[in-house]
């Protein structure tokens, strides 16, 4: 199931592009998962493009920040034609991942594993990945290196 995979990255390429994506800017603007979540009236279908953690493992996919943890995250799901950078691949390994993901944000709730997300952000394109650790705990429970990696904020 393409919801439960996980971005695994080599992260060895100093560029981007691949040669049938776009390019990416050296500097990708984005704006925190938490951020395009607390806006009064979220941004729902819009393009965006946002980093955070993504953490996967069995029967999760979601993408957050711990200052928004707690308060309600994404389920994440990715277009079967997504656009992937060089040496980055989407399989079933698992893992928490520092990523830029471009996309879109649904809200209204009933997304993920036992429609318990409140929004989903669905991928169309990944931007950047930077893996952190294999495991896909929840940020309370990684090992300390691993926590002070993750999105903050």
């Amino acid at each position: 199931m393409r919801a439960l995979a996980t971005v695994v990255a080599i992260a060895a390429a100093s560029s981007l592009t691949c040669a049938h994506a776009r390019p990416v800017p050296a500097a990708i603007a984005s704006r925190s998962i938490c951020s395009a979540l607390r806006t009064a009236e979220p941004p729902s279908g819009k393009e965006l493009v946002v980093h955070g953690t993504y953490r996967t493992s069995f029967e999760v996919s979601d993408l957050y920040c711990v200052a928004c943890f707690e308060s309600g995250i994404p389920w994440v799901d990715f277009a079967e034609d997504v656009e992937l950078p060089p040496g980055v691949r989407l399989d079933a390994l698992g893992g928490t991942v520092n990523v830029i993901f471009e996309g879109h944000l649904e809200t209204g709730g009933g997304f993920g594993h036992l429609n318990a997300y409140p929004a989903r952000f669905f991928v169309r394109r990944v931007l950047k990945a930077e893996p952190v650790g294999k495991i896909g705990f929840v940020p309370s429970h990684l090992p300390a290196r691993e926590r002070a990696s993750v999105c903050q904020q």
